[in-house]
């Protein structure tokens, strides 16, 4: 009897995968859900080179559109992963032969890879603080249109 060849392929081989664009488009609704729709997300992509770029921008409607990239994904048009994410929580420093390099991207090989870095990115505190700062202007711009309003109206009276 000849030996038995075993299956070489591994067990964690899933059909259930998506692209890093599906699994970004599913975090807006969770942002704007919990900043009750002031800050908005605007994803846009460009093709370069045979890569698209997939960016990940926070926009803030009521402090006229101003707008902040939080997240820059890259990967081949023909292959979806390994997929390559550039944010600031993955800054890191080199010195090499007396020059110092500063790179802000890491690489994720697979959709569960992705998955985590992308987690590290949005629950990152240069992100929340980030959050936190545009809601404190809105907040700010609410407070002063609201005094402002209140003392039109005691001229009025």
């Amino acid at each position: 009897m000849p030996p038995k060849i075993p299956d070489l392929w591994p067990d964690n081989i899933s059909t259930e995968i998506l692209t890093p664009i599906a699994i970004m488009r599913a975090q807006i609704a969770g942002l704007e859900r919990r900043t009750q729709g002031l800050i908005e997300v605007d994803i846009n992509s460009s093709e370069n080179d045979n890569r698209i770029t997939h960016n990940f921008d926070l926009i803030v409607p009521s402090l006229d559109g101003f707008r902040e990239r939080i997240l820059g994904v890259s990967h081949d048009l023909a292959r979806v992963y390994p997929t390559i994410l550039r944010a600031d929580v993955f800054k890191k420093e080199a010195v090499i032969s007396g020059v110092t390099t500063i790179t802000h991207s890491a690489m994720a090989s697979t959709q569960e890879e992705f998955i985590e870095k992308l987690s590290l990115v949005l629950r990152s505190d240069h992100v929340r603080s980030t959050i936190e700062s545009l809601i404190a202007q809105i907040n700010d711009i609410k407070t002063q249109t609201a005094e402002n309003q209140a003392e039109i109206d005691s001229e009025l009276r």
